[in-house]
């Protein structure tokens, strides 16, 4: 990352958000959650939507993100959760249960 200019992990965060929006189809963040620490680690969660488009979809679909970001011993870890609800794909449940279990060694 020495070759990222940053001033923070925050700022870290921000960039990213801003790169991913190149990437991903109409992305747009919908819900930031405030930081919160788990065992000494710093974690950051959002919300996001962006558009799907597929050779073997017969139209576009709106996927949910979940991300999760977490700082420790001076890396950071991001964890996309993707689920689809316009095609029957949800994950909601699964999803916080994996979060609640997420610890850092």
């Amino acid at each position: 990352m020495d070759d990222v200019d940053y001033k923070n992990f925050e700022d870290l965060i921000r960039q990213s958000r801003i790169g991913i929006s190149y990437i991903l189809k109409n992305f747009q963040v919908i819900e930031e959650k405030a930081p919160y620490e788990v065992e000494g680690c710093q974690f950051y969660e959002y919300f996001a939507t962006y558009t799907f488009e597929h050779v073997e979809l017969s139209e576009p679909v709106a996927v949910n993100l979940n991300v999760v970001i977490v700082e420790h011993n001076n890396y950071f870890y991001y964890i996309n959760l993707h689920d689809c609800p316009a095609q029957n794909q949800t994950a909601v449940a699964e999803f916080d249960q994996f979060k609640r279990s997420l610890r850092m060694i």
